[in-house]
């Protein structure tokens, strides 16, 4: 007999859809439509469970029998020169934008990834680094995610857009606080790179103990 997801998956003790009915009627409409689409995949798969093949060997009924309320961005980057964009969507150019709209979420699809899917429906901001054709980065680009006290709900999303030919090396980081334990962070990266481009990735996590972290690096 089928077993559904309801009396599969271990109960949620976080009001997800109240965060995500937050911020519904925040930002354009494409990011309004992106999280909606999010959070009906979320919706539709739930919280994964053990009886699933792939979260066999992960129990996470810690993270679902925590409350989580979302943290405020709070992410620096660091290095690059004059030739790289490196700061938030709502600090792009216009031809910016436009590339992230319509590349968002091409990579690092919701199907089949649950915590994905409830990070994109919390959406707020992305961080992005963007390089141009033939562009070499000297100095490594860095990027530190800094988690929310508490038990904060951590969404961190990161675009690298890297044109043809261009070179760098990127540090993205998540670090805990002193205050900070049992908090969730889902960060989700996407990297795009363009024909001969080459980005060397590496990805610290110096999170508190006791605190959960789900990520996702697509390129």
């Amino acid at each position: 007999m089928a077993m559904s997801r309801a009396t599969a998956a271990p109960p949620a003790a976080t009001d997800f859809e109240a965060l995500h009915r937050r911020l519904s009627g925040q930002g354009p409409d494409w990011v309004r439509s992106f999280r909606s689409e999010a959070w009906g995949r979320f919706v539709l798969e739930g919280l994964p469970h053990h009886r699933m093949e792939a979260w066999r060997q992960t129990r996470i009924t810690a993270v679902a029998g925590s409350s989580f309320e979302p943290a405020a961005a709070n992410t620096v980057l660091e290095g690059g020169d004059n030739g790289v964009f490196a700061g938030t969507l709502a600090q792009a150019p216009d031809q910016v934008r436009e590339q992230v709209r319509q590349r968002l979420g091409t990579l690092a699809g919701h199907e089949g990834h649950p915590f994905t899917a409830l990070a994109s429906s919390m959406l707020q901001n992305v961080t992005l680094v963007v390089l141009p054709a033939g562009h070499e980065a000297g100095d490594p680009v860095t990027i530190r995610h800094q988690a929310g006290p508490g038990t904060s709900l951590n969404v961190p999303r990161t675009v690298i857009l890297a044109g043809k030919g261009a070179r760098a090396t990127i540090v993205e980081s998540f670090d805990g606080t002193e205050s900070g334990s049992g908090y969730l962070t889902l960060p989700v990266t996407e990297i795009f790179c363009a024909e001969d481009a080459e980005i060397v990735y590496n990805r610290i996590q110096r999170d508190s103990p006791g605190s959960f972290h789900i990520g996702r690096v697509q390129a």
